[in-house]
């Protein structure tokens, strides 16, 4: 097998061309074979290597990559800090070599993260070459993104259980509480943390809580949970169940333990009452009774022989329970429910009893089987509820009618629970499962439009405080379709003694129809105003700005007709040209109203043709010179002569022979007017710049709009409408416009038009 010529540390003899050009192909094979991504530029900065691996990462040929310099391969982000590294390092004069992290962008526009060696080699001062060789990085700065997104919501739902999680060091003492542990016990955690947990506890169980915590941190056998009683900051006593985890080192020992605590004073409490209701059985309402293994009755409470009509304990007591059921009821009860009382354990249901004098009457009936072949038995009298529950279930028919009936939502949240019913019909329209409907503030959040949502909980807010009779508020929600719908709430809230609110029920109405038709009633308004006062903006215009050209005409005009014979040759052409002057104005002013009307009915169409720069701006110049009553002298910069560009000429001459105009007339005399003109590529940047009085702060937001005049131009004749013409021309040929303006110091004005763009 032939050695590879690269690994190879032995000089490599040198022979005839197929022997080159193999341990060549050999050398491209192995660069193609990398995962690396590997490109070299020569000294122009064109690249004129790249191997497989680059080109199927970056989406380019390698012959594709030749038209290609270094910079056009880096995201556009990173090219100033690439472009800096090299001018630094040729800056030094010497070859280097570095490891950093950048990023490509691919033929596709796909941003690729990379890390790698890159190898600047210099020659006399110069760059000679740059070598490149990146690894793919973009899966891993992923991974580790999401890694952060996934602790970040680790960290989100330890803060919001309502479970105590807590760690301790190896010593026991506490080294991390989420924010439950202030909940439950009213301990602030800052100043909870590095105190063992046992000094928390009530002083009759810390003694064996501390004993419990030694044995598992000597890893001794015991339970992991126990009950404990927990002091709170405010001296009140909570039960909290604690569920313990041990954290081990390599050698088994124990570094940490970990685990929860449970607050269930409440189920504590409960239980308490029920021991305590227990004793008081005899006075239960339920007949409460206990049956040996042959049927026979051991105890029973007074409900119990009560209910089936005997006056005292004796006439009960040892018979059969057979005796308060006829013959077919019993047959039945020992042969269908036996069984699985003797499977099961118990069994619940219901039963047809008799009472002493004959009556039948319906019970539901509970059975316990206890290990020693006794049983409890539980009964229950249902007359009254089964007629109460016909009853019931005729009115739900009724209602379940009446909502099905009805287009409005009918709702009704249970405010403690968190759960809420919703009508069917509304229920569908909803994108929320039965899930959702049982964690109903989450999902009601998750439905309502975020601009509402402050706005619905101050209406709510205030109807909890009891400040109105009715919950009713106006709000968007999310429906079916991704899409949102105006609805009506009214609602009204139910209080426990303590004036907590318990239920919250009402109606959802559909008001989206009417919405939309204010919506659009507004809009209508608001153009009527806006045409209203446009109407007076236009006729104040026209009876000063139009006035005053067609007086400069028909004055220039009138002196030549009453003093022909009088008047020289230069003095007939001054008036005649102040009056072609006035003409021009009237006809700017014209051209800007059509142009303005073309752009209400979307009609300014963009057609870019090759146009020569110099001579269009010496023709905008000049007709701005004309016009200029304090000739100002035009200074042009970067013209080249004869030089075309691909832009809209009647377009570019609205736009700059506005901002020429603007220039000129809220400048003094004397003070330049500067066009400075930039070629890019893609792009032709035009800037107009003044010295004149500048715009005030105030007035910059709203310049290009209707009418829209300076506060400072005092009595300087103007439409207001010349920078609206420049918006719309820019627009129309996909171009853009900024300023910058200071009051007293002038302001310039930068446009950017596209190049090399179709027509539109």
């Amino acid at each position: 097998m032939k050695s590879n010529p690269i690994q190879n540390s032995k000089p490599v003899p040198k022979h005839g061309a197929a022997d080159r050009q193999e341990s060549a192909g050999q050398l491209l094979d192995l660069l193609d074979g990398t995962s690396d991504l590997i490109q070299c530029a020569d000294a122009s900065g064109r690249l004129v290597f790249v191997n497989r691996t680059w080109c199927d990462a970056m989406d380019h040929s390698a012959f594709d990559a030749r038209e290609l310099t270094y910079l056009d391969v880096i995201a556009p982000p990173h090219r100033d800090r690439f472009h800096r590294i090299l001018t630094e390092t040729i800056a030094k004069g010497r070859s280097t070599e570095m490891y950093i992290s950048t990023a490509l962008r691919s033929g596709e526009g796909v941003t690729i993260q990379v890390e790698g060696t890159v190898r600047i080699v210099l020659g006399d001062g110069a760059l000679q070459a740059l070598r490149c060789i990146f690894h793919d990085v973009t899966n891993r700065n992923q991974y580790q993104s999401r890694l952060r997104e996934s602790e970040h919501r680790y960290r989100e739902l330890v803060d919001g259980l309502h479970e105590v999680v807590f760690q301790t060091d190896a010593q026991g003492r506490l080294v991390f509480l989420n924010p439950a542990w202030t909940t439950v016990t009213g301990h602030p955690v800052a100043e909870s943390l590095a105190y063992p947990l046992a000094e928390f506890v009530h002083e009759d169980d810390c003694t064996s809580m501390t004993d419990w915590l030694g044995q598992i941190a000597a890893e001794s056998e015991c339970t992991h949970n126990r009950e404990f009683r927990v002091v709170c900051a405010d001296r009140s006593i909570r039960w909290l169940q604690v569920n313990i985890r041990t954290r081990l080192d390599d050698r088994g020992k124990v570094l940490a333990l970990c685990g929860t605590l449970v607050d269930f004073t409440e189920r504590h409490l409960a239980e308490a009452e029920i021991r305590a209701q227990v004793v008081a059985m005899d006075e239960a309402v339920d007949g409460i009774a206990r049956i040996d293994a042959d049927g026979r009755y051991l105890y029973f409470n007074r409900a119990h022989y009560r209910m089936f009509g005997f006056e005292t304990e004796s006439d009960l007591l040892g018979k059969d329970w057979k005796i308060i059921h006829d013959a077919d009821e019993a047959a039945r009860l020992e042969a269908e429910i036996g069984p699985k009382l003797r499977q099961a354990g118990n069994w619940s249901g219901m039963a047809k009893a008799r009472r002493l004098d004959g009556a039948y009457f319906p019970i539901e009936l509970t059975l316990t089987l206890l290990p020693d072949g006794e049983s409890v038995c539980i009964c229950r009298d249902v007359s009254e509820r089964e007629v109460a529950a016909a009853a019931l279930h005729e009115s739900e028919m009724r209602w379940q009618l009446a909502v099905d009936g009805i287009r409005d939502g009918v709702w009704d949240y249970d405010i403690p629970r968190d759960v809420v019913y919703m009508s069917p019909r509304w229920r569908s329209q909803l994108p929320v499962s039965e899930e959702d409907l049982t964690r109903a503030a989450a999902t009601w959040k998750r439905v309502v439009h975020p601009d509402d949502w402050a706005d619905m909980n101050k209406v709510l807010d205030a109807h909890f405080r009891r400040e109105t009779d009715v919950f009713q508020c106006e709000h968007r929600i999310l429906v079916i379709g991704n899409v949102y719908r105006w609805i009506m709430v009214r609602a009204q809230a139910t209080f426990d003694e303590n004036g907590a609110p318990q239920r919250l029920i009402g109606t959802i109405t559909d008001i989206t129809v009417r919405k939309e038709a204010e919506q659009r009633l507004m809009e209508n308004l608001a153009r009527e105003k806006e045409l209203s006062e446009m109407r007076q903006h236009f006729v104040h215009m026209a009876s000063h700005e139009l006035r005053t050209p067609l007086a400069t005409v028909s004055l220039g005009l009138e002196l030549v007709l009453k003093n022909l014979e009088k008047l020289s040759t230069t003095q007939i052409r001054q008036n005649v040209q102040c009056a072609f002057n006035g003409v021009g104005e009237l006809r700017a002013i014209l051209d800007d109203l059509l142009l303005l009307g073309k752009a209400d009915d979307g009609q300014i169409k963009c057609h870019p043709t090759p146009t020569e720069l110099e001579p269009l701006l010496q023709k905008l110049c000049g007709a701005a010179g004309e016009r200029d009553k304090h000739r100002h002298p035009f200074v042009t910069t970067g013209i080249v002569a004869g030089e075309r560009v691909s832009i809209d000429p009647l377009l570019t001459s609205h736009v700059l022979s506005n901002l020429l105009s603007n220039a000129c007339k809220y400048s003094e005399a004397g003070h330049p007017v500067t066009i400075a003109v930039t070629r890019e590529p893609d792009h032709l940047t035009l800037v107009v710049k003044d010295e004149g009085i500048g715009i005030p702060e105030a007035d910059q937001p709203q310049l290009f709009g209707f009418f829209v005049r300076a506060g400072n131009v005092a009595e300087i004749a103007g439409t207001g409408l010349g920078l609206l013409v420049v918006k719309y021309c820019l627009q129309a040929h996909g171009g853009s416009i900024e300023f910058q303006s200071q009051v007293g110091r002038g302001t310039q004005f930068t446009v950017t038009l596209p190049l090399n763009q179709s027509e539109a």
